[in-house]
């Protein structure tokens, strides 16, 4: 691929890296709320950000769907009908919390919990987050949780009754395009193509006079085998990695074997200087040519974790 070609295709990765970042962070900076009229009930909130969390109260009837950015629920019937919606201030770090609990409906965030009422919606208290037993409430969301028969892929809300599942709520389909994840996925793809195109080996129009025998110096020998058995267990690692991530997402190895290599790496190599005066150009060229794929092949388990995230 001649330079100004490479350099057009790198551009074009950019860009879409680019993209993908906007869709990491752009959902979620849309989607933020500070609303300090907490205590009045809203009008159906529209984000883009996914569904986090969906609660059901089955005495009442109420489907309540919640979402951490925004720092929001909105309430439904089981029938997909919006009933009302509540809103509470912006939750600058951590997680915003949703629970059901003694009749109320609990939003855990920007440390304090917001109680409404679990059918109306009405505001009854706010208490400081030291007031709140946390632990009490997950574990009795943890209950109502493992009996609800309504579940979220994050845009849309399905009532599952045995094998069969019935859409209730779902998402405009161009939210998806806000979703951090398919953001981390496409600018992972991006920057990791970017690098392999911009590390591509030159054609050379002039070959090497000079042959290399198997009778290679001993140095050459050692740091070939070295960088060829990296660049196969790099290649091995990603397609563990990938399988393990997509099977049991939960134990996903990620790429701190990788790490840890550059580190083992810059020991074999720091004494390189020496080494290459006193070595024939030709194996020097070699030797360059398995570091670069050695480099490549260490971006593979990078992309892998990534695409493990996406899916």
């Amino acid at each position: 691929m001649k330079k100004q070609q490479k350099n057009k295709v790198i551009v074009i990765f950019q860009i879409i890296a680019a993209i993908g970042a906007v869709m990491l962070f752009g959902g979620e900076i849309l989607s933020i709320r500070d609303n300090q009229n907490y205590t009045q009930v809203q009008k159906e909130i529209s984000v883009v950000e996914p569904i986090d969390s969906v609660l059901f109260d089955e005495q009442n009837q109420v489907i309540y769907v919640g979402y951490d950015s925004a720092t929001c629920v909105n309430a439904y019937t089981t029938d997909g009908e919006f009933a009302w919606a509540v809103s509470v201030p912006f939750q600058a770090n951590g997680q915003t919390e949703f629970y059901l609990y003694d009749g109320a409906l609990i939003i855990e965030a920007a440390d304090h919990g917001f109680y409404y009422n679990a059918k109306t919606g009405e505001f009854i208290k706010e208490v400081p987050y030291a007031e709140l037993d946390v632990e009490m409430l997950e574990d009795h969301q943890q209950k109502l949780n493992n009996s609800c028969e309504y579940q979220t892929d994050g845009y849309s809300v399905y009532r599952t009754i045995g094998e069969t599942s019935e859409e209730i709520i779902s998402k405009p389909f161009w939210h998806i395009f806000f979703n951090r994840y398919l953001g981390i996925l496409i600018m992972g793809i991006a920057i990791v193509s970017g690098f392999v195109i911009g590390y591509l080996p030159k054609k050379s129009k002039t070959v090497p006079q000079q042959k290399i025998t198997w009778e290679m110096n001993k140095g050459t020998v050692k740091r070939l085998r070295y960088i060829k058995v990296i660049t196969y267990i790099n290649i091995a690692f990603a397609a563990l990695n990938l399988a393990v991530g997509f099977f049991f997402p939960a134990i996903c190895i990620g790429f701190i074997p990788v790490v840890l290599h550059f580190i083992v790496a810059g020991g074999v190599f720091i004494s390189e200087g020496r080494y290459n005066l006193s070595v024939p150009e030709a194996e020097l060229s070699l030797i360059e040519k398995w570091k670069r794929y050695m480099f490549l092949s260490i971006l593979i388990p990078v992309l892998s974790l990534l695409l493990t995230v996406g899916l």
